[in-house]
């Protein structure tokens, strides 16, 4: 995640559905949000501004977002935490290291520092900027990825009431080929994990995994719920093969 991001049309996707999980599993209390805050660079990512469309499911966030974009000081990520004062729906909420950027050579303490009740009945959202390592990752990039030993640890601490949602942005491939890699490599590593799926929106997509079936059971439910109202893509484990 970078500040520049912030407000964005996929931003407003990844809260858009946070908050659809939180409303419909009633287990679900908190949202936790897990930046792996990078720097703003000169590149043109960020600058998908322009989805009034998406707005009309969630205007009040649509309408938000907007306010931040016309204003340069709003538009970072810790400005969710305004909106968010406002929405009852969510019991509590939990950003992790708001104004420190990411540094892959501690990795152990960015994510061991997150507090056990930030893990309890949660949604946690991991949003690193491109998504799950991947092996052709070079090590300046680092920083840009989420590592499967770090899913695995988060996994772990988290209660069996709670989800992890992790951000993708797709690679170029069919995203079946994509979903179908990744799922496997996830598996390797959480071999007990209840069934991994994949929300798509076409160019990003966000993995949910839980640590027992029935909690992903209900994931899985509303998520493909979400896609049939959006016209997205679920992407599920039971498909694969």
């Amino acid at each position: 995640m970078k500040n520049q991001y912030f407000a964005d049309r996929n931003d407003f996707f990844k809260y858009d559905l946070a908050l659809y999980l939180i409303e419909r599993i009633p287990i679900l209390l908190r949202f936790t949000f897990v930046p792996m805050l990078t720097p703003n660079d000169d590149g043109g990512d960020g600058n998908l501004t322009s989805y009034s469309v998406l707005g009309q499911r969630r205007p009040d966030l649509h309408a938000f977002l907007m306010e931040c974009l016309v204003d340069d000081s709003r538009r970072q990520v810790g400005s969710l935490a305004e909106y968010l004062a406002t929405r009852h729906a969510i019991v509590d909420y939990y950003l992790h290291h708001e104004n420190e950027h990411f540094d892959p050579r501690f990795r152990e303490g960015y994510f061991g520092s997150i507090p056990a009740c930030a893990l309890d009945s949660a949604v946690i959202l991991l949003d690193p900027d491109n998504g799950l390592a991947v092996p052709s990752m070079i090590a300046a990039k680092r920083h840009k990825y989420l590592q499967f030993d770090d899913l695995s640890k988060l996994a772990s601490d988290m209660s069996p009431t709670s989800v992890l949602l992790v951000y993708q942005h797709w690679p170029r491939m069919s995203r079946e080929t994509a979903f179908a890699a990744i799922c496997a490599r996830i598996r390797d590593n959480l071999p007990t994990a209840g069934e991994i799926a994949c929300l798509s929106s076409g160019t990003v997509g966000f993995y949910a995994l839980t640590k027992h079936s029935d909690m992903a059971s209900s994931v899985i439910k509303a998520m493909d719920r979400y896609a049939h109202e959006q016209g997205f893509k679920l992407f599920k484990e039971s498909s694969c093969g």
